[in-house]
């Protein structure tokens, strides 16, 4: 792995890792380290035997897949508000997309790297704009990642960072309620001492390593433990994964939530930190220092005074700290209310009276949402009264209008595929960014269609290729965006963005029934020849799934034949952050009035429709009419004496 981890792209490295997922030992890194700073050349063998680099086309689908599959299917985030900060690194294209799948509204910062801005501001080490921006988007939580995904830290809904010693508080809190066995919790030198006591609380062994993570998996691995980590949110679920990865140590500290019914500020309120200062010193020999005999005398003297007086002191609070909360949950368990739950009530009207009344069905009889909805169904039951300028209805998410539904026997329940949910998604956020309109005219192909007749078996004898109508029309929509270069733009915010170059993208239909757009780049270079060539390769490879990342993405202008299923038009939805999108209609044989010098005739002609879907924010009626007709005009006058 090539990446910066933390630090700015200035100290990018590399990472290296076994064949089991972990990363190397040290004597491993340092005999490498050794022969790279040598003076001898290093010896390599034949180059036939390096072995070969080979890509995983899927590989995002299955990772995200991977980090869901770690919290089982009980983890539903609907009607959570959650800010994503993935620090311009390598979570950028992954994590917004595991939470949304799980249900959650997702605001994502930090996902534009351009090589250079990695953790920029931005990220685990920089959490500041995560608390701004989980303040300004009245957000329930933040989770911020670092520049390579090893690391995480959260932010609750008042700002407060949550750092790595309370994320694996959270996680190792709620393996001890559902008595999964951890077997203890190694942190570092490091760690908060709050970590150690609220741990011991729990009844939770607890050992410091060396800091860093490799010191932290040794440790695991030799004590046969299950959860470690770092305060600067680098944590290990060696019951998951087999190394640190911040996405899923963020999805066990959010299960931790759901099954503790609490906000992220109630529950990291339960271990309280002790003050604690870290300063980074700049030295040549970090060892020198260390064995130094007055820093050594210092850290004695501090170690003394921090002894078994103050853990015992501390415990002490603790016990009180726990009896007071206990009995505070007591006498007002039924007020205690989630972000979430909050957010109802509030849109409900409910008031302090009523909530009063609701027997909550959380941990000691804390208000779920369930409890909430149950609630409001019975009080419409009951028929009070409910101003219904002032109350906003629920939102209940896709899995709570299911279980609501009482289905019979003779129906199936099908969950969306992942590239079901992420089409769905990019739909609904096209419609709700572009303002569509849709404008049609019908255009005569009969001499397109005479022409292909008259070449199509010598063309495929020649070329070994097969020529469709599609190539055809592509020729006559490159013209037209030529002549009509605003169309080939797209929206950036307040700005428009205007392409030099016309990349075509081809929604092509799937066995499966899902759909995938691969972009024919430049193609405004291609002759007849050259576009046959390429629709015919993308479209073979995507059906076999064998489409490179970069060929599905980067497209300036979008076409879908929805004639193929017989479709004589269609109204397309905007491939964003494109502005237009064109539909191909059926191509049918039509008694047609035709204009000559003799007067009019009827003739049978073949006809289609073409339907152009375009953002009325950048593209007014008449750019989009008049584009749409010179597409028409170009097709109708194609030469038929030409050659390919």
């Amino acid at each position: 792995v090539i990446s910066a981890s933390h630090n700015s792209f200035k100290d990018n490295g590399i990472k290296f890792f076994s064949s089991d997922g972990t990363k190397l030992p040290d004597e491993q890194e340092l005999a490498i380290e050794k022969l790279l700073e040598g003076d001898v050349p290093i010896s390599t063998v034949a180059p036939q035997s390096l072995g070969k680099a080979s890509r995983i086309t899927d590989a995002a689908g299955r990772y995200i897949e991977f980090c869901k599959s770690t919290v089982g299917t009980s983890l539903k985030l609907g009607g959570v508000k959650v800010v994503v900060d993935c620090a311009h690194g390598s979570t950028y294209h992954i994590a917004p997309s595991v939470f949304e799948e799980l249900g959650a509204s997702v605001h994502a910062i930090g996902v534009s790297p351009d090589g250079l801005n990695i953790n920029e501001k931005s990220g685990s080490t920089n959490p500041n704009l995560l608390a701004e921006t989980v303040i300004k988007e009245k957000a329930d939580l933040g989770i911020a990642f670092d520049g390579d995904g090893d690391r995480v830290v959260m932010v609750d809904h008042r700002g407060n960072v949550v750092d790595g010693d309370e994320i694996l508080y959270l996680i190792a809190r709620d393996r001890r309620r559902q008595s999964i066995d951890i077997g203890g919790v190694v942190g570092t030198q490091m760690s908060n001492l709050g970590l150690e006591l609220a741990l011991d609380a729990l009844d939770v062994p607890f050992s410091r390593s060396k800091v860093g993570d490799r010191f932290v998996m040794k440790d695991m691995l030799a004590r046969g433990w299950k959860l470690g980590g770092e305060n600067s949110g680098h944590i290990i679920c060696l019951d998951i994964a087999n190394t640190g990865d911040g996405i899923i140590s963020s999805l066990q500290a959010l299960a931790a939530l759901v099954n503790s019914d609490q906000s992220l500020a109630d529950a990291r309120a339960k271990m309280r930190k002790f003050p604690q200062c870290m300063i980074n010193v700049r030295a040549e020999n970090s060892t020198g220092i260390i064995e130094n005999s007055s820093v050594k005398s210092a850290i004695s003297e501090i170690e003394t005074k921090l002894g078994n007086f103050s853990k015992e002191k501390r415990e002490k609070e603790l016990i009180a700290q726990n009896n007071a909360e206990s009995k505070t949950s007591h006498q007002a368990s039924n007020l205690f209310l989630s972000p979430l739950v909050r957010n109802i009530v509030k849109k409900e009207n409910i008031s302090e009276n009523e909530l009063q009344t609701i027997n909550g069905s959380g941990s000691k009889k804390r208000i779920t949402k369930s409890d909430i909805i149950k609630y409001l169904e019975n009080r419409i039951d009951q028929n009070i009264k409910i101003d219904a300028k002032k109350t906003a209805p629920i939102a209940l998410d896709t899995e709570q209008i299911i279980q609501k539904q009482n289905y019979s026997n003779d129906v199936e329940i099908v969950e969306m595929d992942r590239m079901r949910k992420l089409i769905s998604k990019h739909m609904i956020k096209s419609k709700a960014t572009s303002a569509h309109v849709t404008s049609f005219v019908e255009a005569d192909v009969s001499k397109i269609v005479e022409w292909r007749n008259r070449i199509k078996n010598k063309f495929q004898s020649r070329e070994n290729e097969k020529i469709t109508y599609t190539p055809i029309i592509f020729e006559s929509v490159i013209k037209s965006i030529i002549d009509y270069p605003l169309i080939n733009i797209s929206v950036d915010g307040d700005n428009i963005i205007k392409h030099k170059n016309i990349h075509l993208g081809m929604a092509t239909a799937l066995s499966s029934g899902n759909l995938i757009v691969p972009v024919i780049r430049n193609a405004q270079e291609k002759n007849i020849l050259g576009l046959t060539k390429s629709v015919n390769d993308l479209a073979k490879r995507a059906r076999e799934n064998q489409l490179q990342p970069d060929e599905v993405s980067g497209g300036t202008f979008t076409i879908t034949n929805v004639g193929s299923f017989g479709s004589i038009m269609g109204t397309p939805i905007i491939n964003q952050p494109q502005v237009a999108i064109l539909a191909l209609g059926k191509i049918q044989k039509k008694p047609t009035v035709i204009e000559t010098n003799f007067g009019d005739t009827i003739g049978i002609r073949s006809k289609m429709f073409l339907s152009l879907s375009y953002d009325h924010r950048v593209i007014d009626g008449a750019l989009g009419s008049q584009f749409l007709k010179r597409i028409a005009d170009y097709l109708e006058s194609f030469d038929t004496s030409r050659e390919v």
